[in-house]
């Protein structure tokens, strides 16, 4: 069924004109709204329903409500609101307000009024206000939460300005296909042997339905695409035309294996569409995206299609590049643009040498640069920056549109001129959009400040608390303090910003002339850009040689997924997911992946095994075994895993799940069956096993003992029906080995890496046989033990081996090469900069290393992150600022002093910076 049918069943929709009105003699409230419910049941397609937050044969019982209140009790207390539960806290209006002779307050939705502009933004906030009014003196207090978060944005008439930086290689992603638009190498072009004419002029796609494109589509398993091709061989592109050099010269705006990509994939859907196919039987893009393979497939696939302009052919991968670049815009402003070069081998940009070898060439309209740079410059390093402005006339500005806006908190300037909502623009709250009546003129500014709701990325909300004291008219004292609310936990990546602002002002009058003084200061902890954890150190958590088809695969996993060696190089794979640990099953010829709330299977059967979509069968664990995705994420995560003859086991935080070994093989067929894969997901991925104990489980291994799970305070074993404690080991295991045959000077037996070295396990007690340091990994090489250290790689006769000092976390022997896996390192105190695999061939005492531009594996942990010291992280500073007015008929005059430290900032606004001043206006009437 392509299109589910959804039978929304609506038992009854009722809905509730409620006006009502409730009066005593010292209280009225009058309330006017409606509540409705709706039922629904859907029918059909899981994953379509699923987009209508519906679950096959589920029912859902849906609520809405909105409400206007407004109230009066005791003559001192008045209620107004207005409530709609389809919007978010930011788009609720409540308050309660008290206005008594001394007393005055508000609790729910107030403002921060522009009277402390210099010390804290217009905030919009929800809580409590509240005031007592004495004899000459004033007391205000204020505990409230922000609505949102202040953004500044600022729009220039008919111009925009951007930055474009074109490269070779991202230097922190090397490996990396550089995107096709900020590609150093520039555009694919073709010259067109005729003058190009638009509108007139036929550009368009064509593939060669023909033997040779049938045999590669069914080499990787699209040979159904066959009848989509047959009877459309043809299709639009996007391209852009320039003239140079007195030619026309035609400028691919997407690189030709995007086109092919692009094509096949839509290829695919209409498929589907005429087929009508679903869910499990949809057919599906089948390559891991960058994958070897992809890139195999969509080479060939480009060599069947062509360029047709007016019926002439040219073929799609003839196209030549190292001349055009797209600065992302058009109608570019000609005096604006700059140009800097980094020259290969150096650090930094410098501007583009009006004399030389360098040329370049601007269409302005098309947004193209031309460049005409020498060959050598196109070398590792090298890379361009330009900088410039275009024309962008508009009345229609996305300001927050995934947020929306705080309502009423927005503050519109157009040269320095405050604007009039209804008046001078629209804003849609809830769309983030402000529109304006009238555009922009050249030279014109139009600043927006406004608040954005707390949710989607805006950041953590802040604790807003005020204090002020009034002493009649001239004197005040205030302090606000802003305190970011944060749950700090090891995946917090920043730490929570608390900023202070204190002040003194002093005013006062005459019958014609006014003037303030004030004084102020700001303490301002982990501002921005001063506010970045540490990130943890990425590291090597499993080493596994397997085979496939086309030879043998390194996998080496880590907390940012998996990086596969095969025929001499490195291919990064599952990137984002914390992968724990690893288990090759060479009869089921499978590999298993522990990563976060889920154990995934991958088939090796064919070759290229880690590129092909379908070779991965992912299990939720925390969605079906763990309780629903509603407990938390304690336990989510798959840590470790083992296998016996009949059943592999999963440890997790909550208990082990065990899987029948024989259906490993066979899951994607299993999984093809809606009903059976269902039943076989109830049966098997549930706890089968409690923890011995509330610790973390760090290592599992099935041997002819026992289950023997390793923890983060000891060691365990299970058999006949109970756990029992290992004696001897109580701090964490690191890893397991089981020996199955005796090598010299190690029996055969359990042994474990922890915290006091490698230990031998006999008889339920452990015994130190390598001692003096923790034992982080383990591996047997022929007859040697080697173990992995913080200080680098041991083995019996000491270390560190072959010159690894990193800390070893992860070992693997493969014949008669030891891999050594380690985790990242950097400056003391600083962030992880390298992460290293090494290849140690025993029988030369042969080492290679790969570094982390090679191996594809990033420094550094994005889920653990540590704290930095307020000490170097904290803003300080001050100001001081005199206003001086006279007032006469038909005019005035205004001068000020002002003075501010660097570290002087306002609450959410930027340091003005090391600023003295001097100004003044003056107006008169003529």
């Amino acid at each position: 069924m392509r299109y589910p049918w959804i039978p929304a069943l609506l038992l009854f929709l009722l809905f509730v004109q409620a006006p009502a009105q409730q009066q005593t003699p010292s209280f009225t409230l009058s309330v006017q709204g409606n509540y409705t419910w709706s039922f629904a049941l859907g029918i059909g397609d899981r994953d379509a329903l699923r987009r209508a937050n519906l679950t096959p044969w589920v029912p859902s019982l849906r609520q809405g409500f909105n409400a206007a209140i407004d109230g009066k009790a005791l003559d001192i207390i008045t209620i107004k609101a207005k409530l709609d539960s389809s919007r978010g806290v930011a788009f609720q209006d409540f308050g309660i307000f008290l206005d008594a002779e001394h007393w005055k307050g508000v609790l729910g939705n107030f403002s921060l009024g522009s009277q402390y502009s210099f010390a804290v933004p217009r905030r919009t906030l929800l809580g409590a206000k509240l005031s007592y009014l004495g004899e000459g003196f004033r007391v205000e207090g204020l505990a409230s939460r922000s609505l949102g978060t202040l953004e500044v944005r600022v729009f220039r008439g008919e111009r925009g300005h951007m930055e474009r930086e074109f490269y070779l290689a991202d230097p922190n992603r090397p490996w990396e296909p550089v995107p096709y638009r900020v590609d150093l190498r520039g555009l694919y072009y073709f010259q067109l042997p005729a003058p190009y004419v638009p509108d007139f002029t036929e550009v368009k796609l064509t593939i060669s339905p023909d033997e040779g494109l049938w045999r590669a589509l069914a080499r990787y398993g699209l040979g159904y695409l066959r009848e989509i091709f047959e009877e459309d061989p043809e299709r639009d592109l996007d391209f852009k035309v320039i003239r140079d050099a007195g030619a026309d010269v035609l400028l691919l705006r997407n690189a030709p294996k995007e086109i092919a990509k692009g094509w096949i994939e839509d290829a695919i859907r209409a498929y589907n569409d005429e087929h009508a196919l679903s869910g499990d039987a949809e057919k599906r893009y089948p390559f891991v995206p960058g994958s070897i393979l992809e890139e195999k497939f969509l080479g060939e696939i480009v060599g069947f299609i062509s360029l047709s302009v007016n019926g002439e052919e040219h073929a799609l991968n003839t196209g030549r590049r190292f001349r055009y670049l797209d600065l992302g815009a058009e109608d570019i402003v000609v005096e604006t643009l700059e140009l800097a070069v980094r020259l290969p081998g150096e650090d930094e940009f410098s501007p583009l040498p009006l004399e030389g070898p360098f040329s370049f060439r601007l269409f302005p309209e098309a947004g193209i640069l031309r460049m005409d740079f020498p060959e050598w410059f196109f070398d590792e390093g090298a890379a361009l920056k330009a900088s410039f402005d275009y024309s962008a006339q508009r009345t229609v500005f996305l300001l927050s549109p995934l947020s929306g806006i705080v309502p009423d908190s927005e503050r519109v300037t157009r040269n320095g001129k405050r604007l009039r909502r209804g008046q001078d623009y629209a804003v849609d709250y809830e769309g983030g959009i402000l529109q304006l009546f009238a555009p922009l003129k050249e030279g014109e500014e139009l600043r927006v400040e406004y608040e954005v709701p707390h949710g989607l990325g805006t950041g953590p909300q802040e604790d807003f608390l005020g204090f002020s004291i009034s002493l009649g008219k001239g004197t005040e004292f205030f302090v606000f303090r802003s305190a970011e609310s944060v749950q700090m936990t090891p995946t917090t990546p920043l730490m929570p910003n608390d900023h202070t602002v204190a002040g003194l002002r002093l005013s006062g009058s005459g019958e014609s002339w006014d003037y303030s003084f004030i004084f102020g200061g700001s303490v301002n902890v982990f501002p921005p850009g001063k506010n970045e954890r540490i990130p943890g150190p990425n590291r090597i958590t499993d080493i596994a040689a397997v085979t496939a088809p086309d030879g043998v695969y390194i996998v080496f996993s880590h907390l940012r997924g998996i990086s596969v060696f095969h025929e001499g190089v490195f291919s990064a794979y599952w990137e984002g997911r914390r992968v724990r640990d690893l288990l090759y099953m060479p009869e089921e010829g499978v590999l298993l992946l522990a990563e976060g709330g889920t154990v995934t299977v991958v088939d090796l059967s064919r070759s290229f095994p880690f590129d092909w979509r379908e070779s991965y069968t992912e299990l939720h664990l925390y969605r079906e075994g763990l309780g629903g995705s509603g407990e938390g994420a304690l336990g989510r995560e798959a840590l470790a895993l083992a296998a016996d003859g009949t059943w592999v086991y999963v440890a997790t935080e909550r208990g082990v799940i065990r899987l029948p070994r024989a259906d490993l093989r066979f899951l994607p067929e299993i999984a093809a069956d809606e009903e059976r894969w269902r039943a076989w997901k109830k049966k098997f991925l549930v706890i089968w096993l409690a923890l011995p104990a509330e610790e973390t489980p760090t290592a599992l291994v099935a041997t002819a003992e026992g289950l023997y799970l390793g923890t983060d305070r000891g060691l365990y074993l299970y058999h006949n029906g109970t756990w029992e404690s290992v004696a001897g080991i109580t701090g964490p295991v690191h890893a397991l080995l089981y020996l199955r045959e005796p090598i010299p000077d190690f029996a055969a037996g359990l042994y474990a890496a922890t915290s006091a070295g490698v230990v031998a396990v006999r008889d339920g007690t452990g015994e130190i046989v390598e001692g003096g340091r923790e034992a982080l990994s383990l591996a047997v090489v022929g007859n040697t033990l080697y173990y992995g250290t913080e200080n680098g790689l041991y083995g019996p006769e000491g270390g560190p081996l072959f010159g690894i000092t990193a800390p070893v976390t992860a070992l693997e022997g493969e014949g008669a090469i030891l891999w050594v896996g380690s985790e990242a390192t950097g400056t003391e105190g600083g962030k992880p900069t390298t992460i290293s695999l090494w290849e140690v061939d025993l029988s030369r005492g042969a080492v290679t290393e790969y570094p982390a531009t090679v191996n594809r594996v990033l420094p550094t942990d994005p889920g653990r992150f540590r704290d930095i010291p307020p000490e170097g992280n904290t803003d300080r500073g001050v100001l001081a600022q005199f206003t001086w007015s006279e007032h006469w008929k038909g005019g005035n005059l205004r001068w000020y002093v002002r003075t501010s430290t660097p570290g002087y900032e306002p609450i959410d606004r930027p340091s003005p910076g090391d600023n003295h001043n001097v100004g003044f206006s003056l107006s008169q009437e003529l």
